[in-house]
C-alpha cells in the first residue's frame, strides 16, 4: 500500500518521527500538555511500536498511512487477549483503543504541522469507526479552547467577593472535574486544613490555605477526599478571606453562597460557567462549544484523564464513578 504522496520536507524514519514528538512534549510549554513519567513515555512507545510493526507487515511508509489501516489497527488491537496474573483473559477495552487511535492521531497532528506528512490518516477515517469514547467533540472542549480557558477566569486583583467565589469554583471545575451538584452542596466542614487545625472556628481574617476538601455523595463511590491543586487552594483561601468578611454571609455553612446568601443554583453555575467558555471562545477565534455549563467541564477533565494514561480504576476514583461501565456511559 504505497502512495504518491511525498511530505515537503524530506521523510524521518517512523522511529525518528516518534522520538522528536516525544521531545517536544516533554518540553512543552504548557504543563497539560507536557509528557513527565517514565511510565507514560514507555506506554506510549510501546503503542507507538506495535503501529510501525502493523505499517512494516502493510508494507507502507509511516507518511503514507490511510484512514483504513488506522481502522484495521484498532480492529487489530480489539481482537487482542491478555492473560492476567490470575490466568483470567481479558479483551482490550474501548479506553485502550481510545488511547491508541488519540496518540496517533496527535503523532500525525504534530508531523502534519511540520510538513512531515501530508494528512492525519487518524482524522480522515469515518466517525463510525472512531473509537466512541473519543467521538466527544459536543461534550468536550477543544485543546485549544482548553487550555485558553483560565485566562477568561474573573481577574483575582481586580475581583469583586463574588468574583472571588467564581473563581474559586471555576479552579474546581477545572483542576477536579467535579460536578455542579457536588459544587453547590459543598460545606465549610468539608474543607481539608494542614494539620487538622480549621481556621474559619477563629475570629478574624486571617485564613490558611485549605489542601483538600471531601466529597459526601449519595452515589457508589461518589464520597471520597481530594487533594486540591495550588491554584485551587490559592482561590479558595482568597474566596474564604473574603466570605468572612461580609456579615451577610456569616452564619452559613454552605461554602459557596449567592450574593442574597442563599445557596447557589444549577442555573447560576451554568451561567458563570457557560459566560467564561464564551470569552474564552472569543478570545483564541474559536467557535463557542455546541454544550456548556459545569458538565462539559467535567467530561473534558475526565477524557483528559483518560488519555493521559490514568488507569481506569484512577479515574474512576477521582471521578467518583464506581466502575468502568459507569464510566464510559459517563462519557458520552
Amino acid at each position: 500500500m504505497q502512495s504518491d504522496s511525498i511530505p515537503s520536507n524530506p521523510p524521518l524514519h517512523v522511529e525518528a518521527v516518534f522520538e522528536q514528538w516525544l521531545e517536544a512534549r516533554m518540553n512543552a510549554a504548557w504543563d497539560g500538555d507536557r509528557v513527565k513519567s517514565a511510565s507514560t513515555k514507555n506506554h506510549y512507545r510501546a503503542i507507538w511500536k506495535l503501529w510501525c510493526q502493523h505499517l512494516t507487515d502493510h508494507q507502507t511508509r509511516w507518511h503514507d498511512a490511510s484512514p483504513e489501516l488506522v481502522h484495521a489497527f484498532l480492529q487489530k488491537i480489539r481482537a487482542r487477549r491478555a492473560t492476567n496474573a490470575d490466568g483470567a483473559v481479558r479483551s482490550s477495552s474501548v479506553v485502550s483503543r481510545d488511547r491508541y487511535w488519540t496518540l496517533i492521531d496527535r503523532i500525525y497532528d504534530w508531523a502534519l504541522r511540520r510538513e512531515l506528512t501530508r494528512s492525519n490518516p487518524a482524522q480522515a477515517m469515518l466517525e463510525a469507526d472512531i473509537p466512541p469514547t473519543v467521538l466527544v467533540e459536543s461534550n468536550v472542549l477543544n485543546p485549544i479552547l482548553w487550555r485558553a480557558l483560565p485566562q477568561a477566569f474573573p481577574d483575582p486583583v481586580q475581583a469583586s467577593t463574588f468574583d472571588l467565589r467564581d473563581i474559586a469554583i471555576l479552579h474546581l471545575l477545572y483542576h477536579h472535574g467535579l460536578t455542579g451538584e457536588e459544587i453547590r452542596e459543598f460545606l465549610l466542614a468539608d474543607l481539608v486544613w494542614p494539620g487538622g487545625l480549621d481556621p474559619m472556628a477563629n475570629e478574624g481574617t486571617s485564613v490558611t490555605r485549605p489542601v483538600g476538601i471531601r466529597i459526601v455523595g449519595t452515589r457508589i463511590r461518589q464520597a471520597r477526599e481530594i487533594t486540591l491543586a495550588p491554584t485551587s487552594q490559592i482561590a479558595l483561601q482568597q474566596w474564604l478571606k473574603a466570605r468572612r468578611m461580609n456579615p451577610r454571609l456569616h452564619g452559613h455553612d454552605f461554602l459557596f453562597m449567592s450574593n442574597r446568601a442563599n445557596q447557589l443554583s444549577i442555573r447560576m453555575l451554568f451561567h458563570l460557567v457557560t459566560n467564561v467558555i464564551e470569552r474564552a471562545a472569543a478570545a483564541c477565534a474559536q467557535e463557542p462549544p455546541i454544550k456548556t455549563g459545569p458538565q462539559v467541564i467535567r467530561n473534558t477533565v475526565i477524557h483528559n484523564w483518560i488519555t493521559s494514561g490514568l488507569s481506569m480504576p484512577e479515574v474512576c476514583a477521582l471521578a467518583g464513578l464506581k466502575n468502568a461501565k459507569s464510566l464510559l456511559r459517563h462519557r458520552h
